[in-house]
């Protein structure tokens, strides 16, 4: 009995493990153009689902040995490498030390239109 319930629990988490990787795809695609405060949450948001999809590969393997699902309907799961987090933990460092507001150049004001001179009246 206990497995018919947790039959149906793991069907539904492989459509969970699907749409939070599309998020995950989607925050990683953002992440480099955005600000240091959403860097920083985004970052956390990955070393969060690194472990939970960690614990993932773990409760999958119990199922697959007790036979809750058959073995060829897990999905593969994609773990979030090491790497890809010291790159993304690198990249928030070193936005870190950007000035918030860069200098701006100073633009030329604009011309102002009742001091420039009309062209005298051509000649015939």
């Amino acid at each position: 009995m206990v497995f018919v319930a947790l039959y149906h629990v793991v069907r539904e988490s492989f459509q969970l493990y699907a749409a939070i990787c599309e998020v995950l795809a989607e925050l990683l695609d953002k992440f480099f153009d955005m600000e240091y405060v959403d860097c920083v949450k985004a970052l956390e948001a990955y070393y969060s689902a690194a472990k939970q999809i960690d614990e993932l590969v773990g409760f999958y393997n119990w199922c697959k040995d007790k036979g809750v699902v058959r073995s060829s309907e897990y999905p593969e799961v994609q773990r979030i490498t090491t790497k890809l987090l010291e790159t993304m933990e690198e990249f928030v460092r070193d936005r870190a030390k950007r000035p918030k507001n860069p200098e701006r150049e100073e633009e030329e004001p604009a011309p102002d239109m009742n001091e420039i001179k009309a062209l005298p009246p051509p000649e015939n």
